[in-house]
This record gives C-alpha cells, structure tokens and sequence, in this order.
C-alpha cells in the first residue's frame, strides 16, 4: 500500500494543469519574422473553441473550433512576415456558456 501511494503521488492531476498555455517561438528575432505559437489545453468537455490574436504594428486574429474533451492538447498556428515592432500573442480558450481563459506572452521583430 505504501508503493501504491508513493507512485499516486508521482502522476501530475490534471487539476494542477493550466487550462490553456501559450509559447511563441521565437520571442524575439529579425523582421520580417515568421513565428509559431504552440497552444496547449487541457481537454474538457466545456472547451467550445481557441483564438489567436496577435496585437501590435498589425493585428491579426483566428479562430478555431474545438471537441470538447475529445480534441488533442496541442495545436499549432504560424504567422509570417511581421514587420518591425512589439507584439503581444495572446491565446483565448472559449467555455461553454461562454466563458474564457487567456494566456499572453510578448514578441519582437527586430529593424535589420
């Protein structure tokens, strides 16, 4: 009983995972830059959709729709060709009823 409990307390719960996580690589780099945000989710029945907005020099937003507890934890959007300038990526879970989670990480394209 003792290995049992020990080898519980090893597996993460998913109660301790972040509903949604956002890593944009690269962070920083030389426009015009081409980046790649790595979006994950915990799945969940409540889990309607993901979007993707980007927020600086230009604005770019997508969307897409999700399967609940059914859809994979990983999804992955590329964009091209930013100019010079500070963005901010930020990543939205949609709920039911619509409810919403948001992560935020920073970016920039260098001036060559």
């Amino acid at each position: 009983t003792i290995l049992a409990l020990l080898i519980l307390a090893t597996i993460p719960t998913l109660a301790n995972e972040p509903a949604i996580s956002l890593s944009v690589t690269p962070s920083v780099g030389f426009a015009p830059l081409k980046i790649q945000a790595t979006i994950r989710i915990t799945p969940n029945y409540q889990n309607r959709g993901i979007c993707i907005d980007l927020v600086g020099p230009i604005e770019h937003r997508a969307c897409w729709q999700l399967e609940g507890q059914y859809d994979r934890r990983t999804h992955y959007y590329q964009l091209r060709d930013l100019p010079p300038g500070e963005y901010s990526a930020i990543a939205t879970l949609i709920k039911v009823r619509g409810t919403e989670v948001s992560t935020i990480q920073s970016v920039r394209a260098l001036e060559q």
